[in-house]
């Protein structure tokens, strides 16, 4: 066999150990994208309790780049019968936040559940991707 193609074991472990200080030395701001803030800086969110002051609350965690909302959870799956201050005011907030004039458009009483956070999320988070979908809300 020809020895100019063998490796020996200092070489081996010193070219492996080249190539973890590169990966490693990569800042977490250049994964993330300029102007972004790193899967590393952020804080995961899991959101419980999506009635109306849940829903109320959601709108701020998901504006803020420092959060991210992985997963909303609720005893209610789905309701339209939450009882609040106004008949509009979670679904206008909601729909302020979305910048979706049309969210919850005809569907009657206020929203509320599970299902309901879960979308929001989604939608929120999805606005942003060129397929302007998200599936990553448990």
């Amino acid at each position: 066999m020809d020895q100019s193609n063998k490796i020996n074991r200092r070489e081996f472990i010193g070219s492996a150990a080249a190539v973890a200080a590169t990966i490693s030395i990569v800042p977490s701001h250049v994964i993330a994208g300029s102007g972004k803030i790193p899967p590393s800086d952020q804080i995961t969110v899991a959101n419980i309790g999506c009635g109306t002051q849940g829903l109320r609350e959601m709108g701020d965690l998901l504006q803020n780049p420092r959060v991210r909302v992985v997963a909303v959870c609720d005893s209610n799956k789905f309701s339209t019968d939450y009882i609040d201050w106004s008949a509009n005011g979670i679904r206008n907030d909601i729909r302020k936040v979305l910048g979706d004039d049309s969210w919850w458009d005809n569907v009657p009483g206020i929203p509320g559940g599970r299902d309901v956070g879960q979308a929001y999320v989604e939608q929120y988070y999805g606005k942003n991707k060129s397929t302007k979908k998200y599936k990553g809300c448990a």
